[in-house]
């Protein structure tokens, strides 16, 4: 669109570019759609809510009643019993599920709002029994699935992961180690490169989303995406949680969001108001905004998004002028989002995009994998590395069937370019598996490779692995070394577990 960051002659007005996209009648009506919406607190639908839990507990579907406990506490007006009931069904629910740690979370919750006497002895029985089966489990070291399908996870958080960096940070990006550096050409834009060597099974950039959206419609934190938490309600509309008060505090842009239908809208829409807020919190206002991106160089984009309409935001955007920037910025973040976003399946599907991760290309035969945990990525080496070498992940599933037509037409429709990787311009010498399949340690794999039935084998198995893909992983690709791969993926994911 070359109409972006144009401005109306020698004014300093932007131009409208809801003119050049045909929608500005569509555009205009929005807005007062949107503020007809309402959210506000019920005791009376959270009590339905609440009941329609306890239906599923007598059932034991605990997940299903962990749901309804939520939605109730997010319609409980504040200081009523029926925040203190959600909290006390919700420990009940965790309690089931043997997650002990978090049903005494939930109990200190209970404690803490409007509790009485009948239901605070209820509560001091399944607190007793919490701290009991609390301290049995650590004294067993258990982490077992229970009779459901629900894992026990006791004393285990996101913030704590057992992945680590295995370099120092670098000093400009610390979420990236100083064995990585930023590099720009016309051919490829910014990417990664290796300052040094770097072997297989080597975590090199560990980042958290920039921003992000969850894809499904199951209640999470509005801060870090997590779900089924000790969620607390925001205390003003009925539908935002968070995981603590420090998520809460953390929340830059539900301010805005608060009270609106923003929760209501399509998760890509979503997406794009909320970069949109980030930007405006990150500045303070609107003006320290505009003034930066007049001192930016800005790229000529070539596609209109379709219209971002928020109530909030108009009060935000509240002259012409301010407007018309709106229009502009959304434009560049549509654009840049379109071909930097990342989605992740594991362990939730999440809509992402970050500051130094989104700048990885792509290669159907990539040498870096990112799986997620929590509101982060990881990117760990599944080949060598060598000096100068850019760094690769696969922008689609790296065990994917598709044909080489069906994958560059995937590519070229959603992200613009054409693949010229190895697997898609064909290997230029024959493979030669005997050697591969021969070797000791790809044996070893291939006759000890699962998951549920050995996994005191999970260590010397990721060894076997790593040694094996530093031999061959720098040869031709091969089936061989693609199953390899995936299984190590698939190891190095249960470490983040």
């Amino acid at each position: 669109m070359d109409k972006l960051w144009k401005k109306e002659g020698a004014s300093c007005v932007f131009v409208n570019l809801c003119l050049f996209a045909g929608n500005s009648e569509k555009a205009e009506d929005g807005w007062e759609n949107l503020s007809l919406y309402e959210s506000c607190k019920d005791n009376q639908h959270s009590t339905e809510l609440r009941m329609k839990g306890n239906v599923k507990f007598r059932l034991g579907l605990w997940t299903d009643a962990m749901d309804f406990s939520n939605q109730s506490l997010c319609f409980a007006e504040v200081n009523s019993e029926n925040v203190t009931l959600a909290y006390a069904n919700r420990s009940e629910c965790f309690f089931r599920m043997e997650k002990y740690h978090e049903a005494l979370i939930d109990i200190e919750l209970a404690e803490s709002s409007n509790i009485s006497s009948r239901l605070m002895s209820k509560l001091d029985q399944i607190q007793q029994k919490s701290m009991a089966s609390n301290e049995n489990a650590k004294k067993c070291g258990k982490n077992e699935k229970s009779q459901g399908t629900e894992k026990c996870e006791i004393d285990k958080t996101n913030e704590c992961p057992k992945v680590k960096m295995n370099f120092e940070q670098n000093r400009n990006y610390p979420c990236m180690a100083n064995v990585l550096d930023i590099e720009s050409n016309q051919n490829f834009g910014r990417h990664l490169i290796a300052k040094c060597d770097i072997p297989v099974g080597q975590t090199v950039l560990i980042e958290e989303d920039f921003v992000s959206m969850r894809v499904d419609d199951e209640l999470v934190c509005g801060t870090c995406s997590k779900p089924k938490m000790n969620f607390i309600a925001c205390a003003n509309c009925t539908e935002a949680v968070f995981c603590n008060s420090d998520c809460m505090k953390r929340n830059l842009t539900h301010k805005w969001e608060c009270g609106t239908i923003f929760a209501q809208l399509h998760y890509r829409m979503r997406f794009h108001i909320q970069a949109i807020l980030l930007a405006v919190g990150t500045f303070g206002t609107v003006e320290r905004l505009m003034e930066f991106v007049e001192n930016v160089l800005l790229e000529d984009p070539d596609e209109v998004p379709p219209s971002l309409n928020n109530a909030q935001l108009k009060a935000l955007f509240d002259t012409d002028e301010k407007q018309r920037f709106l229009m502009h910025l959304v434009l560049h973040h549509f654009l840049v989002i379109k071909t930097n976003s990342i989605i992740s399946k594991n362990p939730w599907s999440t809509i992402s995009v970050f500051n130094v991760l989104s700048m990885l290309n792509h290669s159907c035969v990539p040498n870096i994998y990112h799986p997620r945990k929590g509101n982060q990525q990881y990117c760990v080496t599944i080949r060598p590395v060598k000096k100068g070498e850019q760094l690769f992940i696969s922008y689609l599933p790296i065990n994917n069937e598709l044909l080489y037509e069906e994958r560059n037409e995937k590519f070229t429709s959603t992200w613009g370019f054409s693949c010229i990787c190895e697997k898609c311009r064909g290997f230029k010498k024959p493979i030669e598996p005997n050697s591969i399949i021969s070797d000791s340690n790809f044996q070893f794999i291939v006759e000890n490779f699962n998951i549920e039935g050995n996994r005191d084998k999970l260590p010397i198995l990721m060894e076997n692995c790593i040694i094996f893909l530093n031999n061959f992983g720098n040869t031709p690709c091969s089936n061989e070394i693609l199953m390899i791969v995936t299984i190590f993926v698939v190891l190095y994911i249960e470490t983040l577990s």
